[in-house]
């Protein structure tokens, strides 16, 4: 029972064990050491939510791998506190976690860390409770109604991530080092392997929503699909949401680029094209190329919440997912038509929530998008940012905006055939700027120009 105090004339409540569950911060632990890529299976969860404070620790060290692409196992997590103060505790509490349950099923991990939140929930109510007691006690009642409200705005929505500077700047600083490492150092993004390209972006960066425009037409799929094809190659994890093509188009385009300059697309796409070379050149490229990480999802109806849960289930059995295409953003389902409005309102909430998705899952993602067709009458068709439909939306959330134009488009006589450029529009961090490639169309491909002075 609860007891009167007789001095403050408060209810003070029973001293107990508050809510918690240490089996279950055991069990996801242990999970997560004997396979990495479950807690990618779990990213609603927070390091505050351990009630066990060596066990908050040691997620939290988990969380930090992760963001740096390791493994967030024995080995790295030893190595992340080797010299530290904390470098027994953590030590005793893996030997404890790796006699554990183990490997656990997806649904089991995901039931679990749902119960730590809520028991993490419950303590906050607790300790929300407390501090309207002492406000209540000190006689402010409109400061304790609304600091208590406040507190319960954030219990229900999650609140954010609130550090003080200087352990953002240990983070910073920890990733800078990583960065500069030489040959091992770790990629701030994905390179899009064309030189002129990469000297001014540097690359599409993890954790950022890019952008990437053009008319119908130009090849703007085409291009999307030569970056993913050449980030799978260079073994990164490649999502490609083709909103607008099938999976058996995507893997014909596929085809004729892996293949490329052995089998035209006239091929591909045409009956009774194909001859024996042909077909030992596409068994060719297959072999070389089975083992890329890449996959190919060509539901039309996809809405954002769709996304994030493919991605989620890709993380869940694969580790991670680096580089992500949406083709295109456009044809991405808003999740309530009404709840959005008008669709301004609806583009804006999609493309939030792209970028929200890229940084939860430190992808970098690259969203098609169509150009406006007032673009046509103009003497100079080149896109510009204002050439985004909604281009408001698109300018507040894109790190990187990119646009293709080609003027063999418009113009057959133009002095520059075969030639793409690729203007970067807006760049978060660095500069803006043309980079200009070849374009092999009856392939696919696009390719670096020979520099001068390169022979």
């Amino acid at each position: 029972m609860y007891s009167e105090a007789k001095e403050t004339n408060l209810i003070q409540f029973p001293v107990a064990t508050p809510p918690q569950s240490v089996d279950s911060e055991i069990a996801v632990l242990s999970a997560i050491l004997c396979s990495p890529s479950a807690l990618d299976a779990i990213l609603g969860l927070n390091a505050d939510d351990f009630y066990v404070p060596v066990h908050c620790e040691i997620f939290r060290i988990m969380g930090r791998l992760r963001q740096k692409q390791l493994p967030p196992d024995r080995f790295q997590i030893m190595n992340f506190v080797c010299g530290t103060k904390t470098e027994r505790a953590i030590a005793e509490a893996i030997r404890v976690l790796e006699q554990g349950e183990g490997v656990l099923h997806l649904g089991s991990i995901k039931s679990l860390a749902e119960l730590i939140q809520e028991t993490a929930r419950r303590r906050r109510l607790i300790e929300i409770a407390g501090e309207l007691s002492r406000l209540a006690a000190a006689g402010d009642s409109q400061e304790a109604i609304a600091a208590t409200q406040q507190s319960l705005i954030e219990l229900r929505t999650g609140g954010g991530r609130t550090i003080r500077l200087n352990e953002a700047i240990a983070e910073a600083m920890a990733l800078l080092a990583a960065e500069n490492a030489g040959d091992e150092a770790m990629a701030q993004g994905i390179q899009s392997g064309f030189y002129d390209l990469d000297e001014i972006i540097g690359c599409l960066p993890f954790g950022s929503l890019s952008i990437f425009g053009g008319r119908g037409g130009m090849g703007k799929s085409t291009f999307a699909l030569d970056l993913a094809l050449r980030s799978a190659q260079n073994g990164v994890n490649t999502v490609f949401f083709a909103l607008e093509m099938n999976a058996s188009q995507m893997a014909k385009k596929s085809l004729i680029r892996l293949a490329s300059p052995h089998v035209s697309s006239e091929k591909l796409f045409r009956l009774n094209q194909m001859q024996g070379k042909d077909w030992d050149a596409l068994n060719n490229a297959i072999a070389a190329n089975s083992d890329m990480p890449f996959w190919v999802n060509d539901d039309p109806r996809m809405t954002v919440s769709d996304i994030r849960a493919e991605l989620q289930n890709i993380v869940a059995m694969h580790g991670h997912a680096g580089f992500v295409v949406v083709d295109y953003v456009q044809l991405v389902r808003p999740i309530k038509a009404s709840r959005a409005g008008t669709r301004t309102d609806e583009i804006y909430e999609i493309l939030q929530e792209l970028r929200a998705i890229s940084k939860e899952f430190n992808c970098a993602m690259l969203g098609l998008s169509q150009i406006r067709k007032t673009v046509d009458d103009r003497q100079d068709k080149r896109p510009t940012l204002s050439d985004y439909g909604d281009s408001s939306s698109f300018d507040r959330e894109a790190a990187v905006a990119l646009a293709i134009y080609r003027d063999e488009y418009y113009n057959k006589e133009t002095a520059e055939p075969g030639i793409a450029e690729i203007l970067v529009l807006k760049n978060r961090f660095g500069s803006t700027g043309t980079a200009k490639l070849l374009f092999d169309a009856p392939f696919g491909e696009f390719k670096n120009l020979v520099k001068q002075g390169a022979f």
